[in-house]
Order: C-alpha cells, then sequence, then structure tokens
C-alpha cells in the first residue's frame, strides 16, 4: 500500500487542483451526468486538472 500512496502525491503534485481523483469524484460526476436531462454525446473528464 505504500508504494500506492507515494503514487497518488506525485499523480496529485501533477494536477492543477494538487489532489488526486477519487472514485467519489467519478461517482458524482456520473450521478450528476445521469439525473440531467440536457447532457447528450459529451466527454467529461474528471482528473483534478491534468489534461488541461
Amino acid at each position: 500500500m505504500g508504494r500506492r500512496r507515494g503514487r497518488g502525491r506525485s499523480l496529485a503534485a501533477a494536477s492543477l487542483l494538487d489532489r488526486e481523483t477519487t472514485p467519489d469524484d467519478v461517482a458524482r460526476t456520473v450521478l450528476g451526468v445521469v439525473e440531467s436531462r440536457a447532457i447528450t454525446g459529451q466527454t467529461i473528464v474528471v482528473d483534478g486538472g491534468q489534461t488541461l
């Protein structure tokens, strides 16, 4: 588990929000998309700003 924590810190340091994306972040995004009747055909990136 120590290797995973170290890797997470480096991923967080590489993001603009300075934090790692969690499964909860992804789940909340999916829930928001599923509940919205107005979102169609979009790519939603949940990565803490790593791909900007």
